[in-house]
Formats: structure tokens, C-alpha cells, sequence
């Protein structure tokens, strides 16, 4: 997902004041960028800040995923940011930063199903990297179960999937069940699955404010200081 943000408000009334002077497409311009470069900053440095407190790994006992870091890393591209002498923009191309304005629904789409890792040991890896993973169903959910080396033999069934296939044959989804066996329930398998709104995921408004405020302020410094200290 594509997320632009453009900085419109900011400041106190005098620094809106002392900004409202500064004249020239040019000029106009070079402000506008050093307030999106500020707000820049702050995004990079909130994104590596939030990927390092990673709550799912927490909870699991993993490592960070390193997913926001990622994310961070994009932003702190020059292409993401852009100026003209109206406003800055900053462009956020990573999948789910929509999440901070709203909630956001995942849908397998390649797959049958979504991958919810269960366990430390699949906790950012993906399914097919594991061997020896076997579908189980349990309490009306489907799983991916990693048996212990030796033990029982899984007993095999199959699900009408109520279609029918090309040679005119009901097609059919086979599955296992656990027999006396142990091993570890690895991933839950879903369709779907809705992530909450997080505003955590970005810089808050008065923070993104600041930033840009910040920048004006540089900008108005840089070019008081070469004008001899005229403005």
C-alpha cells in the first residue's frame, strides 16, 4: 500500500507568520522540502523504534520479525519525499501502513490459507520452509501440525469440497488427524484475518507538526544566516 502525507499545518502563529514572508517559487520550495525532511526523519526513527518492540515476537518468544524495519528503510530513501511550492509530500510504500487510519483485512489469495504462526520456531518463516508439516483439524480449526520424529502414524480422511472435477468426479481435500502422536501445533490456518487499527504505527499528528516546525525553523536560520542576518 501507498501511503502520501502532506504537510499542510504547522507551528505557532508567529513561525506561520515569519514563514508567510518567505517569497519566491524558489525559496517557497526549499521550505517546503526542509519541512519534509524533517518529517522524514521522524518516520524513519519511529519505524525502526516500533519494529524493534515487535509484540508479536514478544508474545511468541521470537526474534523481531524486522517488517517495520523494512519499512523504515523505504522511507529514508530520497525518492519518498518530494517538495513543490505549495507543500511536502512523503510517499510510504509498505504493505499495511494503512493500518494506522484503519483496520485492515488479509485475505489468502495465492494460497488457500493464511499462516498464523503459533510458536517461536515459525514466527516469520513461511510454511513450506518446514518439512514434515501435516494438516490437522481440531475444535472446528485447521492447523499445521509438526509431528515428533516416531511417532504414531496419522490417520488419513478426506472432505468432499463439494465441486466437481474436470473428469466428472467429486473432488475431495485430504487431511490428517492426529493418532496417539505428539509434535507441535505450528500454524492456525485461516481465510482471513483483520488487523485493528494501530495509530501507534505512525508518528502522531502533533509529533508530524513538530517536525515540519522544525524544518521551517532550520530553513528560516539557513537563510537568515545568509543574509547577514537580515531577513
Amino acid at each position: 500500500m501507498i501511503l502520501k502525507l502532506t504537510i499542510t499545518h504547522f507551528g505557532n502563529r508567529d513561525l506561520q507568520s515569519m514563514v508567510a514572508k518567505v517569497k519566491g517559487p524558489q525559496s517557497r520550495q526549499r521550505l517546503n522540502y526542509a519541512m519534509i525532511t524533517e518529517v522524514q526523519h521522524l518516520t524513519v526513527e519511529h519505524l525502526r523504534a516500533y519494529s524493534a518492540g515487535d509484540s508479536t515476537a514478544a508474545r511468541l518468544g521470537a526474534a523481531p520479525s524486522n517488517y517495520w524495519a523494512q519499512g523504515a528503510e523505504k522511507v529514508a530513501a530520497p525518492s519518498s519525499i518530494g517538495a513543490d511550492t505549495d507543500h511536502g509530500t512523503l510517499t510510504i510504500n509498505h504493505p499495511g501502513i494503512g493500518r494506522a487510519f484503519h483496520d485492515l483485512t488479509i485475505r489468502a489469495v495465492k494460497a488457500q490459507a493464511l499462516t498464523i504462526p503459533l510458536v517461536a520456531a515459525a514466527y516469520n518463516r513461511r510454511a513450506p520452509e518446514i518439512r514434515g508439516l501435516t494438516i490437522v483439524r481440531a475444535h472446528g480449526k485447521a492447523y499445521l501440525f509438526l509431528p515428533d520424529a516416531g511417532s504414531a502414524e496419522n490417520y488419513k480422511k478426506r472432505h468432499y469440497t463439494g465441486r466437481t472435477g474436470k473428469d466428472g468426479r467429486d473432488e475431495y481435500t485430504e487431511y490428517h488427524e492426529p493418532g496417539a502422536r505428539s509434535g507441535i501445533f505450528m500454524y492456525l490456518l485461516v481465510r482471513s484475518v483483520t488487523q485493528r487499527q494501530d495509530r501507534s504505527l505512525l508518528p502522531s499528528d502533533e509529533e508530524f507538526e513538530q517536525a515540519a516546525a522544525l524544518g521551517a525553523r532550520r530553513f528560516l536560520f539557513s537563510d537568515i544566516k545568509n543574509a547577514g542576518g537580515k531577513f
